[in-house]
């Protein structure tokens, strides 16, 4: 058995999400022996559609990964083992989705270890509908409209208008 399985690999919440773009998350933790930057192969954090997982516990439908995010990290041992936190920014996501994210860790051994899959769900984009148009005048009109903003807060609003149908 590796000394490995004793370190620790947390899949941490997913931030700055919005309807499109998500950071990812994660920690890596030393067991009491200490991790060396030689005994990692790759640390990779990854998203899913689908919470299924292989027998090892690596998210297994289809998972897009960012690039190794090991490098010449040594996380020392002992009473207070230290952590290290790693981060990938993810583009290209569908708005209103549900995501799972995980962090994956593979030693020199070809130990996995694998953080809990963690579910984040992306934001719908927002909607603008045009309401009526009262008040007409050769001067003036008012307009009105809704919004909804889909939780999110928005800093403005506009109307916009021509005196043709071409724009």
């Amino acid at each position: 058995t590796s000394s490995f399985t004793t370190a620790g690999a947390n899949t941490d919440a997913a931030s700055n999400v919005t309807a499109n773009t998500a950071t990812l998350n994660g920690t890596l933790s030393a067991s009491s022996t200490g991790i060396l930057n030689t005994d990692v192969k790759t640390v990779k954090l990854c998203y899913s559609t689908t919470n299924t997982l292989s027998a090892s516990g690596t998210l297994s439908s289809s998972p897009v990964c960012s690039s190794n995010l090991w490098g010449s990290t040594v996380l020392t041992g002992g009473v207070s083992p230290q952590s290290q936190a790693f981060s990938a920014n993810v583009t290209g996501l569908t708005a209103g989705t549900n995501y799972y994210e995980q962090i994956q860790v593979v030693f020199y051994d070809d130990t996995v270890l694998n953080g809990a899959a963690l579910l984040f769900a992306t934001s719908t984009l927002q909607t603008a509908t045009n309401g009526t148009v009262t008040g007409i005048s050769s001067t003036a009109a008012t307009l009105t409209g809704t919004v909804d903003a889909k939780g999110s807060t928005l800093s403005s609003v506009k109307f916009c208008y021509d005196t043709t149908t071409a724009f």
